[in-house]
């Protein structure tokens, strides 16, 4: 681990954060929206949620103010983006 690398701000703000296997950003802000970055801006995702993870396996998962999980079932980072395809819920509570 390099412990001299440098950290760069990115504008936006976030209540919680989670990294996939490519190094994009996902985040929950304090609204509850869902933002991805894309290396260059922050971009919405469909949704609401007070926390976000990203699996090593490319999965998405939420939890909502309800303490319900979902996990992503909507394909591709364009559907994200578009509202199209959606979160469906599992069993369980956070």
């Amino acid at each position: 681990m390099n412990f001299e690398s440098k950290w760069t701000r990115i504008n936006g703000g976030a209540s919680n954060i989670s990294v996939d296997q490519s190094g994009m950003a996902y985040v929950v802000n304090s609204s509850g929206r869902i933002f991805i970055h894309n290396g260059k801006r922050w971009r919405v995702w469909s949704g609401r949620a007070t926390d976000i993870g990203a699996s090593p396996d490319g999965e998405f998962w939420v939890v909502n103010k309800q303490d319900k999980i979902y996990r992503w079932t909507g394909g591709s980072s364009a559907a994200r983006y578009k509202g199209n395809g959606g979160w469906r819920k599992v069993n369980g509570r956070a």
